[in-house]
């Protein structure tokens, strides 16, 4: 018999067969349970016996032996470590779950508290509210609800319409009191005010307009909508309320309460059953087909825009004396070519008026005064120049702008300025210049020579940036003269090719036809001489035996007579 414990003691009993006892000591005060595989003869019932004495003295609280014979099945093991530490994370797991319990007891303890001290703060208003009749049933609660100002105008509205019932009717009881009738009065008033400055909260004042677009199509005869309605989804918009003057879209089924009474334009009357409604994006696009045609008045602004339009291309895009498409900048456009005949008269008018005061009061004034005829030269683009041109264009446009600028400020430009001006103008600024021209000394003659030379400058660079743009164009121009002759030299070429490869494959073909047609007589000559021989042999035959020499064999008398 071999008796197994904790502490790796194997003890051997001499008598009996051999009996197998699982047996743990560390477990032996807490557990009774022993396993006996093997029990044979007296010698093993009298150990097992033992056993059990000993286990009910040392755990009298354990009286539980189970006896599993050899075919009872497995035995039942002992308590092992892994057991002890599942049971630990079992009253780990119970403890944490009792202090997430007292954790949830507390804070709703704290939710109590908190709601009382409200209920005592604002009880007064709940007071008044709860006692007001509520025609949904049940009383809904409104802790800590946020009273908006809407709601606080409708519930005063209410309060002074009920004053004024209670005063309309308790006015016969009291004599109709003059008192008691300038209070409702003044209560009304008060209270048509306030509905003015803000209305009631109610269903239709939470209704917002959606922001949209309107446009008339007057090829398509169309009037086109669009209504922004964001977050909202298309099965709560509802335009079922369209008719033939107005367009209604409403989503008052959604949280988002929208509605738009949209009325036609005068004169204008859309269909409703053929409508087409697309919603994309948020965004409701409705196109109402209309009805009859469209009023004159709309027709008339449309003709006005297009006009504009229309004037604004002319303006802005010309040809040219050379034919070719001249494009004007906004810049050039606005400071040029608006202006200039629009302010004409009144340049002319200061101009005059400005002679006027240099003559009467003798004060040094600068008559300036835009070229009308010239043009600014960086402003124009030319359609077909290149990157080039428009550089060397700008460039020009620059050094006129300073030539103009020094130009200007010099008493040759005066000069040059006069000559453009009335007779009488320009006499009369010929005589200011004269006196100016007196009354300078030394120093101003330096300062003419030092304009003078900064103008032949301001010239010669004009003109050389002119020719050079002039170049510049003259050889574009040439350039692409050149292009168009290379390509037509090229299409020339082409063609001539094309003219060739069509003649060598006609003559090849000519005579490919020519060679099948003297091999084909070749074979017909070869094969009718074949043909020819074969029958003149027979036919040569017949004609010796026709035409030669006949022999004939008489016969002989003895064959005759027989």
């Amino acid at each position: 018999m071999v008796l197994e414990c904790d502490s790796e003691l194997s003890f051997f009993f001499p008598f009996g067969p051999t009996v197998a006892l699982v047996f743990h000591l560390s477990v032996l005060p807490r557990c009774s349970n022993i396993s006996l595989t093997d029990c044979k003869g007296l010698h093993g019932k009298l150990l097992f016996v033992l056993l059990y004495l000993m286990l009910e003295i040392s755990s009298p609280f354990h009286s539980e032996v189970e006896l599993k014979g050899r075919r009872s099945g497995v035995p039942e093991m002992a308590v092992t470590s892994k057991a002890k530490k599942e049971e630990a994370e079992l009253r780990k797991i119970a403890k944490q779950a009792r202090t997430a319990r007292k954790e949830v007891a507390a804070k709703e303890r704290r939710l109590k508290l908190k709601g009382k001290k409200r209920q005592q703060t604002d009880g007064t208003d709940r007071e008044n509210i709860s006692s007001k009749p509520v025609t949904g049933g049940h009383s809904v609660k409104r802790q800590g609800a946020i009273i908006l100002p809407e709601e606080a105008a409708e519930v005063r509205q209410r309060l002074l319409s009920d004053t004024r019932i209670e005063s309309g009717a308790a006015a016969p009881e009291n004599g109709g009191a003059k008192r008691d009738t300038a209070i409702t009065s003044s209560q009304l008033s008060n209270a048509a005010a306030v509905s003015r400055q803000k209305p009631l909260l109610s269903s239709s004042s939470r209704v917002e307009e959606p922001a949209h677009s309107v446009e008339v199509h007057h090829k398509r005869k169309q009037f086109l909508v669009g209504v922004a309605l964001h977050h909202v989804p298309p099965q709560h918009i509802d335009v079922s309320g369209t008719t033939a003057t107005a367009l209604v879209v409403d989503t008052c089924k959604h949280t988002k309460k929208y509605r738009l009474v949209l009325p036609m334009p005068e004169g204008i009357c859309v269909d409703p059953a053929q409508a087409e409604y697309e919603f994309d994006c948020g965004v409701l696009r409705c196109v109402l087909p209309i009805v009859g045609e469209i009023p004159s008045s709309l027709r008339q602004e449309r003709d006005a825009m297009l006009e504009s339009i229309q004037k604004q291309k002319t303006l802005r895009f010309r040809m040219g004396e050379d034919g070719e498409l001249k494009v004007r900048s906004r810049r050039a456009l606005l400071g040029n070519g608006e202006l200039k005949d629009a302010d004409g008269d009144d340049k002319r008018r200061k101009i005059d008026e400005n002679n006027a005061l240099r003559v009467s009061g003798g004060k040094k004034r600068e008559v300036r005064q835009q070229a009308e005829d010239v043009e600014d030269d960086g402003a124009d683009e030319t359609a077909g120049e290149k990157g080039k041109a428009e550089g060397a264009r700008n460039r020009e446009g620059r050094c006129t702008k300073r030539a103009r600028e020094v130009v200007e400020t010099s008493p040759l430009q005066k000069a040059g300025k006069l000559q453009q001006q009335r007779p009488s103008q320009r006499e009369e600024q010929i005589s200011n210049n004269n006196i100016v021209k007196k009354k300078r000394k030394g120093p101003d003659s330096a300062l003419e020579e030092e304009q003078k030379k900064a103008l032949e400058l301001a010239k010669a660079a004009g003109r050389a940036a002119k020719a050079t743009l002039r170049e510049r164009v003259a050889q574009a121009k040439a350039t692409q003269q050149r292009m168009l002759q290379r390509m037509v030299n090229r299409q020339n070429r082409r063609e001539t090719q094309s003219k060739k490869t069509r003649d060598s494959f006609a003559r090849v073909l000519e005579e490919q036809k020519r060679q099948l047609i003297a091999r084909a007589e070749r074979t017909a000559v070869a094969t009718a001489v074949a043909a020819g021989g074969k029958s003149d042999g027979r036919c040569g035959a017949k004609g010796r035996q026709s035409g030669g020499k006949r022999v004939t064999f008489a016969e002989s008398k003895g064959s005759a007579e027989e």
